[in-house]
């Protein structure tokens, strides 16, 4: 069991068993709990075993300059969690990017798509992820893009011609759905 839960500027941080907790702090990914394996594969501590409860890790804190947070069980874990130097996947900052560019339809399309032809084959176990992030530090929002993120999250090529005025033309769409700020 992975839970992260935020409120204001507060998060609660609570872990049994396997799979990995982590997040980004400013500009640095951090491991917030550990897996918990047994000897073998799939030793795990349960959810429904007696010491379920002494095994919890729980965590509070503050947000202060977190800009996002991730879990992922065991299975994703294989693929973005290097056991060895207990790190996360660089991959892990541009998925929190474009949780805070694009909206949730096409993300979830998008992380179906790479899990299934890519995080899935990896492993015989489950695939999950959850990621909770928001547009501070090194993650930004759509219109703080440079114009080569814009290329790359729109699928254009950066040489070509067209590309610029493809962008202008996606940020003024952009710019007129945007909501209004009110001061």
């Amino acid at each position: 069991m992975l839970v992260i839960a935020v409120f204001k500027d507060m998060y609660l941080i609570m872990h049994i068993g396997d799979g990995v907790i982590g997040y980004l702090d400013s500009a640095e990914l951090k491991i917030a709990s550990l897996p918990e394996n047994g000897e073998f594969v799939n030793e795990t501590t349960f959810l429904t075993s007696n010491e379920a409860i002494f095994s919890m890790r729980l965590f509070k804190g503050k947000i202060n300059d977190i800009a996002g947070f991730v879990i992922m069980s065991d299975g994703t874990e294989q693929s973005l969690y290097h056991k060895s130097t207990k790190a996360l996947a660089k991959a892990i900052i541009r998925l929190m990017q474009r949780t805070c560019i694009l909206n949730p339809i096409t993300l979830k399309k998008q992380l179906v798509d790479v899990f299934s032809t890519i995080i899935a084959k990896n492993t015989q176990d489950d695939c999950s992820i959850a990621i909770l992030a928001r547009p501070i530090g090194i993650l930004r929002g759509y219109h703080d893009l440079t114009t080569l993120e814009k290329c790359e999250i729109l699928k254009l090529c950066p040489e070509s011609p067209k590309a610029i005025k493809k962008i202008n033309w996606y940020n003024n769409i952009i710019c007129f759905l945007d909501p209004p700020k009110f001061r």
